[in-house]
């Protein structure tokens, strides 16, 4: 389905609207999953983050004016639903300090010892570290290859400011990368 179709589905009641909801999950789905994990550690908070965002998405639809592309709209919704989670959890987290579970060694399988697992993993690492606004734009320029235009529409920043954003995100990067002994 094509975005006005989309659109003109939620319009409607019924199956209608059903069938839009999940041309525009189906649609989705993968790339909000790609961008939310980018910013969240992990697999189980990301699907939480997913599905509100979807459930977002549903009960605001009559809210979309147009004025962006779907896409821009909807990538806007799932940044500020895992914005908004990330903060709670670090509310959460402060307030349990004496609650903290002993940290678990993550000691590498021998399967993973290859050049590209490591480096990926320091390139995760790396991201992790990043500032929030930083960490935002490069994963949505690196792991989803948007356009500076693009992001600005989706984080409602100026372009000057995502290339900012994302020259000071990838030199740290990789002067993360390079410096091994960290």
């Amino acid at each position: 389905m094509t975005d006005q179709e989309i659109l003109d589905g939620f319009k409607q009641d019924g199956w209608s609207r059903e069938k839009a909801f999940n041309a525009l999950v189906l649609r989705f789905r993968e790339r909000l999953y790609r961008v939310i994990r980018g910013m969240v550690s992990s697999h189980e908070d990301t699907d939480d983050i997913l599905q509100e965002t979807f459930i977002k998405i549903y009960n605001n639809m009559h809210k979309f004016r147009g004025d962006s592309n779907l896409f821009t709209w909807v990538y806007r919704i799932s940044v500020n639903v895992a914005i908004s989670h990330r903060r709670k959890e670090t509310i959460r987290r402060f307030f349990r300090l004496d609650d903290a579970p002993e940290q678990i060694s993550k000691e590498p399988r021998p399967d993973e010892t290859s050049e590209a697992l490591e480096l990926n993993r320091r390139i995760t690492e790396a991201v992790k570290r990043l500032p929030e606004k930083q960490r935002i734009v490069f994963s949505l320029r690196f792991y989803d290859e948007l356009s500076h235009e693009e992001i600005s529409k989706i984080t409602g920043n100026p372009v000057g400011t995502i290339k900012a954003n994302f020259f000071h995100a990838m030199n740290k990067v990789k002067s993360y990368v390079e410096n091994k002994d960290e």
